[in-house]
């Protein structure tokens, strides 16, 4: 099945307030050092604003943490090497605008037309009972 959404994602560093504002998602690119600092900063994201719909934070070399609004956290792990880390965000946010699972899903992620640079996207809750607001 092939899903596309529309979004709009800044850097946590955005200068423009506006964007930043009015973006669904809200990441932050550089290696957050451990999943306490995380997901402090998933809460604290989520707190500054309130108009996005989820905070993702790289958290290892093909990892992520991304928390959503309703205080649930996905853990992202990528298989392959990834040029974009806000690419594995970008993933649980289509799949939580089509209600898919967001619990041990594993989901193709393709990056431009070819087959060949497909990697696996394995999404899973951290831990299983974490929140964050």
């Amino acid at each position: 099945m092939n899903v596309h959404i529309r979004h709009l994602a800044c850097d946590e560093e955005e200068r423009d307030r506006q964007l930043a504002e009015s973006a669904s998602v809200v990441m932050r690119r550089h290696h957050t050092p451990n999943a306490v600092s995380a997901l402090s900063w998933i809460r604290d994201t989520l707190s500054r604003f309130p108009g996005c719909r989820l905070a993702a934070t790289v958290t290892g070399r093909n990892s992520s943490l991304v928390g959503l609004r309703d205080g649930r956290i996905v853990e992202t792990t990528v298989t392959g090497p990834i040029v974009d880390p806000g690419l594995p965000a970008a993933a649980v946010y289509t799949c939580l605008r089509e209600g898919l699972p967001l619990d041990d899903a594993l989901v193709t992620l393709r990056v431009g037309d070819a087959r060949t640079d497909d990697v696996g996207l394995w999404l899973r809750r951290f831990p299983p009972t974490a929140s964050v607001l």
